[in-house]
């Protein structure tokens, strides 16, 4: 079992791997033609959703993390 740093040092280099695909992504699709350029942009919509969704687990894992502390100085 992972420890709420780990996971939360995973999750941060998931996201960052994550945000360079649709970076990289971003520029491709106006270069592509259809339909290839609106498949891609498809799927670059999902990784944003994703992305949104990596962030909230992370959010949630940060507020975990620093409850944790304040109970650990009490």
């Amino acid at each position: 079992m992972k420890t709420s740093e780990e996971a939360l040092h995973d999750l941060l280099i998931e996201r960052s791997e994550l945000w360079n695909k649709i970076d990289r992504g971003n520029g491709a699709v106006g270069v592509l033609p259809n339909p290839q350029g609106h498949l891609l942009e498809m799927q670059l919509n999902h990784m944003r959703n994703y992305l949104h969704v990596l962030d909230l687990r992370i959010e949630e894992l940060n507020r975990h993390l620093s409850n944790d502390m304040s109970d650990v100085r009490a």
